[in-house]
């Protein structure tokens, strides 16, 4: 279960995306209404994994699991439904969700992220094209998912949405770790996956890094890359930072005042078992000032998107909910 804090951010730039995509969608319908007609359906292939049930499903037990995620029907919310009244970004979002097109983009944009996140462990797999692509769809689904859930849990009117949100979000989750271990058929893969998988927000941050250090003239190798991911990795779990926002734990922070400053002061914590650990990894002193400032940029933004959920809850609690 990956960090509600990882994505808070982010929230703050999916509200303002999901206003803006929804304008387009009107336009793109009625470009894809006019190639539906000339264009023919065609079913959903399946990868042709190693293992057997991907593709043709062997055993007479199976789920069927492995097949091919096809993108279930959903009902056309047609704009005589109510128009979406200003400023009601989870009505938008909604909106946005509920319609094919939208929902269509969401997906086609989380499958980018993911290849772009998954590159270079897709690599090490020594998968073919098909077989990638099938890989990607598999956990496109994950990619995004603490913005998607957010908007969702903070548009939420009662504890009891967000309880049900969080059990879907959960189920997801355990659901896609099945598909996966299905799909490699390999218990040294699949620890791999799972290894990359619980370090996978941090693997996201290290291109930025990565640029930031070529551009210093100290450009970081492969093997630094994986040591710092590691370092971060273990220094939130040391400082308890991963623990007291992973999940439930996370959306748990704003029950109560003052989840910023405990975030902040978990940060704090974090950043100094890293520094105290980082010169073993990175001995050049240009390279530890890139990872100091690019740690302060990332601890900056979360805390910018913590303050913005912060004073939504309050508004929400304070009337604007039921």
């Amino acid at each position: 279960m990956k960090s509600i804090l990882v994505g808070a951010a982010g929230l703050v730039a999916l509200i303002v995306v999901v206003g803006y995509e929804e304008g387009r969608i009107s336009g793109l319908e009625k470009e894809l209404a006019a190639l539906k007609k000339e264009t023919p359906k065609s079913s959903p292939g399946t990868s042709e994994r190693r293992l057997a049930s991907v593709g043709s499903n062997s055993g007479g037990g199976g789920t069927g699991k492995s097949e091919r995620p096809r993108t279930a029907g959903i009902e056309r919310t047609s704009p005589e439904d109510g128009a979406v009244k200003e400023g009601d970004w989870s009505e938008t979002f909604r909106k946005m969700m509920e319609n094919p097109v939208g929902a269509a983009m969401i997906k086609e944009e989380s499958k980018g992220k993911a290849l772009r996140i998954y590159g270079n462990f897709l690599d090490s797999l020594n998968l073919d094209k098909k077989e990638k692509d099938y890989f990607l769809g598999l956990v496109a689904g994950g990619v995004g998912e603490e913005d998607t859930v957010g908007m969702k849990l903070f548009g939420a009117k009662s504890d009891e949405q967000r309880v049900k949100i969080l059990d879907q979000m959960e189920a997801d989750q355990e659901a896609r770790k099945a598909a996966v271990e299905e799909f490699l058929n390999n218990d040294e893969d699949f620890a791999r996956y799972e290894h990359f998988e619980e370090r996978k927000e941090i693997y996201e941050q290290m291109p930025g890094l990565r640029a930031a250090m070529t551009d210093t003239g100290a450009p970081m190798s492969d093997s630094q890359e994986e040591e710092i991911v590691e370092a971060i990795y273990q220094a939130s779990v040391q400082s308890g930072l991963a623990e007291q926002w992973d999940g439930r734990a996370g959306m748990e922070q704003f029950a109560r005042p003052g989840a910023t400053q405990r975030f902040k002061d978990g940060w704090g914590a974090m950043q100094n078992i890293l520094n105290e650990n980082i010169g073993t990894v990175l001995e050049n002193p240009v390279q530890q000032e890139a990872l100091r400032e690019q740690q302060t940029q990332m601890g900056n933004m979360a805390v910018f998107g913590l303050q913005f959920v912060e004073g939504m809850i309050a508004d929400q609690q304070g009337g604007g909910g039921e």
